[in-house]
């Protein structure tokens, strides 16, 4: 029960604290349009390097990688929604760059664990 907290709640709240803490970082000094586009390429890297530290060579099932997918897409929903949307009062906070970022919040732990196991010679596929 802890490991699956960790890997959901904390990882996902990590995730969302990185990219929070560099949109507030930038603002002063990035046009409001191109943050996401800054932001994105760095978030990616570092959902990656977590999906392959976390999940390489555990053997994971679908459904556990999907629930991690979905529960880090749900902590960066609220938080986004409570803590810019509400807070701010962004409008149209929702755009392209945003609708990406929770697809690959939710897509990439299912993505990595799976291509790491199928390059596993070890296990059965």
């Amino acid at each position: 029960m802890k490991q699956i907290l960790i890997d959901t709640v904390a990882w996902g709240f990590a995730l969302w604290v990185l990219g929070f803490a560099l949109g507030m970082m930038l603002f002063p000094f990035v046009p409001v349009v191109y943050l996401g586009l800054l932001i994105t390429p760095i978030y990616l890297a570092a959902a990656i390097w977590v999906c392959i530290q976390k999940f390489k060579g555990r053997g994971n099932s679908i459904a556990y990688l999907l629930g991690v997918g979905f529960a880090w897409f749900l902590v960066a929903f609220v938080f986004d929604y409570i803590f810019l949307v509400q807070a701010f009062a962004v409008e149209n906070y929702y755009d392209y760059d945003v609708l990406f970022y929770y697809l690959i919040t939710l897509a990439l732990p299912l993505i990595v664990g799976r291509w790491h196991e199928r390059r596993d010679p070890q296990l059965p596929w």
